[in-house]
């Protein structure tokens, strides 16, 4: 079961007793089957409703076994942060998507120009290259 949010159109959710109602956006978050939920956020009319705090422990703190996933403001911040183009109404998959691509982005720009010489010695197949060099006399 995923905890999904209507975000375009409106979705025929058949509740307890058999009685269906309209979910439309701004309704209260609900849960579906995996499928059904998977299903309306392929065709962007649903989200996955994430939670804008940690749920607490039966002990009274926060739940640190599992990673809060963040929400769509703190993705936004972010993206604001680094200086990230993005679409403000986008959904918080397309959001998350485009920062974790302009920060693999980073990362591979930052990775570029490492190693000890600006020689390749790897072949065009990716391997190195294993071949007996020419000898000069």
């Amino acid at each position: 079961m995923k905890t999904i949010k209507i975000i375009s159109g409106s979705y025929g959710y058949k509740g307890k007793g058999g009685i269906i109602t309209a979910k439309k956006p701004g309704d209260a978050p609900f849960e579906l089957e995996d499928s059904k939920a998977d299903r309306l956020i392929s065709l962007k009319v649903a989200e996955l409703a994430v939670p804008e705090s940690a749920p607490d422990t039966a002990e009274g703190g926060p739940d640190l076994t599992t990673p809060k996933p963040p929400t769509k403001k703190e993705l936004m911040a972010k993206m604001d942060e680094l200086g990230v183009e993005y679409d403000k109404n986008a959904n918080w998959e397309k959001l998350n998507a485009t920062l974790t691509t302009a920060l693999d982005k980073s990362d591979a720009d930052t990775n570029e120009g490492e190693g000890d010489s600006d020689e390749s010695t790897d072949t065009a197949e990716g391997g190195p290259d294993l071949t007996t060099p020419d000898v000069v006399s």
